[in-house]
């Protein structure tokens, strides 16, 4: 594997690159996702996700092209985050009352990921202390107050999803709290009926909703390697092959209110005609693949991460570079709706994707 720069921009992922990076850096204005950060909201409130997603990616852009506006975009949002977060480290947007509730443990946790990706770039003491509270909180939430962290959305997996930006901060924080909460939720995870380490099926799982489902899978398989979990990696690889041998388009196929069927995931939407995919599940079950084939090195994965690529993410990009659809799917109709705040994830999945695009290129050795 090789770092590199699309140079052939009428090339099809250079266009992808180039359209979509250009609108990134210069069309987005990042004092919206400082502004996240501000005061308390009701609790549909998703802009402080939205807004860690995108601070991730503009460290990408720094450490990848050198930009500067990427990295001054990246200080705008982690000194807001660092700013506007209250004294206990809460920093999930909600109203007092229902900080745990919702999207406000998913909120913390992109943000989490976020300064991690920040801190790594900057060295800033700052933003690794501003991250250490974020876990803080919601580990005091969850391991002392008694919230059950597999009570969350999506059939009790949207919580989970902080065991992945927990276990990045556990290798780089010298408190003990990360690595004490990230062992609390694998065990409540082995515990539950949302066990993803011990399950005969996938269809057994309480949660079948993609995108949550695949972040929690790359934070076990992170956790396996930083924890010396041998349990992580099969288990992800039996889930991953469930998906691939029922798949009825192979890059993800998740959308809005889906569950994971026996035989092919089919979508649960009023027209049915339309059979999407949805950005976030297809950047997730990219990354998902691209985190085995790291592993296993079985080509398997990165024929998948390939297919996903060419059959989803190139058909998602808007001619400007402006947006990603949040339906995509292969039967000539694209649906964006990410004017409506709560599905920008798949804009911003999106982004994601493509900032890592140059770290996804491989090439036979002459």
């Amino acid at each position: 594997m090789f770092t590199a720069q699309f140079t052939d921009t009428t090339s099809a992922l250079g266009s992808l690159y180039a359209r979509a990076t250009k609108h990134f850096l210069h069309g987005i204005d990042p004092q919206i996702h400082a502004n996240a950060y501000v005061g308390e909201h009701a609790r549909n409130f998703a802009e402080s996700e939205f807004a860690g997603k995108y601070l991730a990616v503009c460290c990408q852009y720094a450490r990848q092209m050198r930009a500067p506006e990427a990295f001054e975009h990246a200080k705008l949002v982690a000194e807001s985050v660092m700013r506007n977060q209250r004294e206990d480290g809460y920093i999930g947007g909600l109203e007092k009352g229902n900080e745990g509730i919702a999207f406000s443990v998913w909120n913390q946790a992109f943000t989490l990921y976020g300064m991690l990706e920040y801190y790594a770039l900057s060295r800033d003491a700052a933003a690794l202390a501003s991250a250490e509270r974020i876990a803080e909180w919601t580990a005091s939430h969850f391991m002392i107050n008694g919230a059950d962290i597999c009570d969350g959305s999506n059939n009790g997996s949207q919580h989970l999803a902080f065991l992945l930006p927990l276990v990045r901060l556990s290798k780089v924080s010298a408190k003990p709290t990360a690595r004490e909460f990230a062992h609390y939720i694998v065990q409540r995870i082995r515990t539950s009926d949302n066990n993803f380490f011990d399950f005969g099926s996938i269809l057994d799982l309480r949660s079948k909703k993609g995108i949550e489902n695949f972040v929690i899978l790359i934070g076990m398989l992170e956790y396996g390697d930083v924890f010396g979990d041998d349990t992580a990696l099969p288990a992800c690889k039996k889930y991953w092959q469930e998906l691939a041998d029922t798949q009825i388009r192979d890059n993800g196929n998740g959308t809005l209110r889906e569950v994971w069927t026996e035989g092919g995931n089919a979508p649960r939407l009023l027209d049915l005609s339309l059979k999407p995919d949805e950005n976030c599940v297809a950047v997730g079950w990219l990354e998902f693949s691209l985190a085995l084939y790291y592993r296993t090195g079985e080509a398997k994965y990165l024929d998948e991460a390939e297919k996903t690529v060419y059959n989803h993410l190139i058909g998602a990009l808007e001619e400007d570079g402006s947006d990603f659809a949040y339906y995509q799917p292969n039967f000539g109709r694209r649906i964006t709706r990410t004017a409506e705040s709560m599905y920008k994830c798949c804009r911003y999945r999106g982004y994601t994707a493509v900032a890592h695009l140059t770290d996804m290129l491989f090439r036979q050795e002459s």
